[in-house]
């Protein structure tokens, strides 16, 4: 279960403008997305609304200053992920932040 809806999850969020996979390997329940922002904002931005968002990588890797790691459990349910594409659209679509650029780009592609 927690695996289908965590492939839900990623088809709805990769419809936001901007959200690209950063690894193209295939994933069970966790998947890292890059944000056309700083992750770090974004989460907070999202915790402002009252919604969990993924974990932003630049708290373990520095360089991963737009990477989300999103995972998906037993307990998340669909309407958890549609309140959080829904929240995660609308911070993305009014924000002003610039995005950071990503030095690391490259490593997008599979291995």
């Amino acid at each position: 279960v927690s695996a289908r809806t965590a492939h839900f999850a990623a088809r709805c969020l990769l419809e936001i403008p901007g959200v690209e996979r950063r690894f193209a390997a295939p994933f069970f329940q966790e998947f890292v997305l890059e944000l056309p922002q700083s992750a770090e904002s974004v989460y907070d931005r999202l915790l402002q609304r009252g919604v969990r968002g993924g974990l932003p990588l630049s708290r373990y890797f520095p360089e991963r200053t737009n990477d989300m790691l999103f995972a998906c459990t037993e307990t998340t349910t669909v309407a958890d992920v549609e309140t959080l594409v829904h929240e995660l659209g609308a911070i993305l679509a009014s924000s002003d932040e610039q995005p950071v650029a990503d030095a690391n780009r490259l490593e997008k592609l599979p291995r």
